[in-house]
């Protein structure tokens, strides 16, 4: 199998607003990608240093009314974790698709990346369970297809995880969802999930 991941973070971009407006999801009243809405200005003459935008904040009130007389931008950054998998012939269903339960399976194969990458442990030995798991579909994915796996924001509770997932193919969302896992002790009750992991999954949160 044929597995690729990745964390996408840009740096010293310079992105143009407009650019920027369309990667976001934009607190308040203001859709994503609606750069109509906004003041002339901002679609001409702000440039933003970026990696990930996740949403913007104007000042302390809401987008719609702040844009009426903006003051500042807060940019949130975050990082999204991004793993590539590659459609092999057991995931596929009698239609050549594929099988609904093996979309639940590339959230973990991408989960399991994380847990590597970002925690420096195994999932098989991590001390959790999936407490609860979503899947929305949207549409089917085809043979020899390669589907790339985003996982974020990521939420830290008390005891608890909850990774949101984006399965994409070319670009295109062909299925969300989310789990919820719970950090246990030794006696495999819910515990604080451990500072270290806290600050490792910080740049992936809302």
């Amino acid at each position: 199998m044929i597995e690729r991941h990745r964390q996408s973070e840009r740096t010293d971009s310079n992105l143009p607003v407009r650019t920027v407006l369309q990667r976001l999801s934009v607190v308040g009243r203001v859709a994503p990608g609606g750069v109509h809405d906004f003041p002339q200005f901002l679609e001409n003459s702000l440039l933003l240093d970026v990696r990930e935008c996740t949403e913007v904040v104007v000042g302390r009130t809401s987008a719609f009314d702040a844009f009426k007389s903006p003051s500042f931008l807060r940019i949130t950054v975050s990082r999204t974790f991004t793993h590539e998998v590659e459609v092999q012939f057991r995931d596929l269903d009698t239609r050549a698709h594929v099988n609904h339960v093996v979309y639940a399976a590339y959230f973990e194969r991408a989960k399991e990346r994380l847990f590597e990458e970002v925690l420096g442990v195994s999932l098989s030995e991590a001390s959790t369970f999936v407490r609860a798991l979503d899947v929305e579909y949207r549409k089917p994915i085809a043979a020899d297809e390669t589907v790339a796996v985003d996982i974020g924001p990521v939420s830290v509770g008390e005891s608890s995880i909850r990774l949101e997932y984006e399965l994409r193919v070319d670009g295109e969302v062909v299925a969300t969802g989310h789990t919820v896992s719970v950090y246990v002790d030794d006696e495999e009750r819910p515990a604080r999930v451990p500072d270290g992991w806290r600050d490792a999954l910080a740049p992936y949160g809302e």
